[in-house]
């Protein structure tokens, strides 16, 4: 009999030690939001758990690489706006120094107006760079690449300077203080028209090729986007607690643990009745 009482107290004992263990557990998970705290825990749902962590952030970092590059582009597109409106005045100023209602001192004047908007629109282009790289002096080429993708978007900025602008028998440069057309005639003025015209062609195209890109790279963005938020989710699944769930559990093992605590006195005082009996 008191061998029996012994077995019982060792398997209430046990009980306790495994519910009061499982309620601990409960605890822990509930203090700290998360159902895995350590390997032993969830082996392969921590390995899933980190591996989607991983792409996950792979993803964001992506996304920060690629708001970056529409940083380029909108830096690119602002210069060029400004770059286009400078050529604008620069053609109004060629269609009026190229009709007969002006004489020589207006051409003078006309002349070093338009030599200060061509030094000013090289100056634009020239100094437009992004982290120290030049965007249009013809090695602006940038790459990007999506985290879990094998295809690399590529895109290129045109060399946008007044030595490469204009017609081949009158590059805009030309123009320019110091150079062969730096004094407007009426027939010079003629062929900066026609320059200048092509140029802001040019401009224009340029301005829509990054349009494109930049629509492109916000697709691209947006659905790195989503795919982020998808894996940030499917590892909040894996890795964080269920808190109703998990209140639950705590709640039973507390109460089995209780009831174990409750058997062990209760066999305790038993096993001291039968003692003082055998007195």
């Amino acid at each position: 009999m008191l061998i029996n009482s012994h077995s019982m107290l060792l398997t209430s004992y046990n009980h306790y030690s495994k519910y009061n263990s499982l309620a601990m557990k409960s605890m822990e998970r509930l203090s700290t939001g998360l159902r895995i705290n350590r390997a032993s825990d969830d082996a392969s749902g921590l390995a899933m758990a980190e591996r989607t962590s991983l792409e996950s952030r792979a993803l964001e970092q992506s996304v920060r690489n690629g708001q970056d590059l529409l940083s380029v582009m909108e830096m690119a597109d602002e210069t060029l706006e400004s770059g286009n409106s400078i050529l604008q005045k620069v053609n109004e100023l060629a269609l009026k120094a190229s009709s007969d209602t002006v004489n020589d001192d207006d051409l003078k004047a006309i002349s070093v107006e338009v030599n200060e908007l061509l030094e000013e629109f090289d100056s634009i282009t020239q100094n437009a760079q992004f982290n120290g790289r030049k965007l249009f002096d013809g090695t602006g080429d940038f790459s990007f690449k999506l985290a879990g993708s094998e295809d690399t978007q590529y895109f290129y900025f045109e060399n946008i300077e007044t030595f490469n602008l204009g017609t081949d028998s009158a590059r805009l440069y030309t123009f320019k203080p110091g150079e062969a057309n730096a004094t407007l005639t009426k027939d010079s003025a003629k062929e900066l028209v026609e320059s200048v015209q092509l140029a802001m062609k040019t401009v224009r195209k340029e301005r829509s090729l990054i349009g494109a890109e930049q629509n492109r790279m916000e697709f691209t963005i947006n659905l790195a986007k989503e795919k982020s938020s998808i894996l940030m989710k499917a590892e909040s699944r894996i890795r964080d607690v269920d808190v109703a769930k998990e209140t639950m559990e705590l709640t039973k093992n507390q109460m089995l643990a209780q009831a174990s605590m409750t058997m062990m006195a209760q066999g305790m005082q038993h096993q001291q009745s039968v003692l003082m009996l055998l007195r």
